[in-house]
């Protein structure tokens, strides 16, 4: 192999192994344009034939990153040897000079200089796409918080409106209906017995006071939680709230449901159907 040979084998080499090393960074789904940037370019200044005399700049957008790292000098230079820039909205570009006017680039490392911004242009949209779809998630996670907060408030509040209604049915309608059936007009005690037959039959007979309409909308939601087996840790992450607060709503669970504290199970207090977790 002839000199001239394994030096372009050697420069091709060294292209892929850029190409290779970028594409790995860029698609690493956690990669921003800073950390991009940054390895782009002090991969392509190692690409270049002379990279102990190559400055490279790299711009995603906003984000600037220069190899070796930036000074005066290299920083406010106007004169590129090469620059490439990207066609798509994310503003990238990659440029780069010799400190040594004498030298100057090859076609391949032109080309090589123009893949770099078209992989960063493509790198660019998809952590803009990641980063939205993110965002989005985290609204999402958001509004089904607080809608599933505003379904057990209002669940808590029928429950509420219905207890109370057992309550004032039992406690002032039927016993005036129970004077009724005891006068001595025949049709007036009919009535009062066919109306006592139907408020029982519709709603029920009144037993205990269920002990879970004591706990606020945030205490049932959290009992609720706890029910499908998350730890307090996880229930905080998810309610955007502190570990100490979550313990605090336990500690008041707990008390209203009239257990003694730190013993027995939540779940089991809440929903006796469930087993032990």
């Amino acid at each position: 192999m002839t000199d001239s040979s394994a030096q372009l084998l050697s420069e091709r080499e060294k292209e892929l192994d850029f190409v290779y090393a970028l594409a790995a960074c860029l698609e690493n789904a956690d990669a921003d344009e800073s950390e991009a940037a940054a390895v782009c370019a002090r991969l392509f200044a190692r690409a270049l034939a002379y990279p102990q005399l190559a400055v490279v700049r790299v711009r995603i957008g906003r984000v600037v990153a220069m190899f070796p790292t930036a000074n005066d000098e290299y920083a406010s230079a106007d004169s590129w040897g090469l620059s490439a820039i990207g066609d798509g909205d994310a503003a990238c570009s990659v440029q780069a000079r010799y400190r040594d006017a004498g030298l100057s680039f090859s076609e391949r490392e032109a080309a090589l200089c123009s893949s770099a911004a078209r992989l960063l242009t493509l790198a660019a949209a998809r952590m803009a796409f990641v980063r939205d779809m993110r965002a989005t998630h985290e609204q999402l996670e958001q509004k089904n918080a607080a809608l599933s907060e505003l379904l057990g408030r209002i669940e808590l509040e029928k429950r509420h409106i219905s207890n109370r209604l057992k309550t004032d049915i039992e406690t002032r309608l039927l016993p005036i209906l129970g004077q009724l059936e005891n006068t001595d007009h025949n049709e007036t005690q009919e009535l009062a017995k066919k109306a006592k037959r139907e408020l029982k039959r519709v709603f029920g007979s009144h037993g205990p006071e269920d002990p879970r309409l004591r706990l606020s909308a945030r205490e049932y939601q959290i009992a609720e939680l706890v029910s499908a087996g998350m730890t307090s840790k996880e229930i905080a992450k998810g309610l955007s709230i502190s570990l100490a607060t979550v313990e605090r709503h336990r500690h008041t669970i707990r008390k209203k449901l009239g257990m003694e504290a730190r013993v027995g199970s939540i779940a089991l207090a809440f929903d006796p159907k469930l087993e032990t977790l």
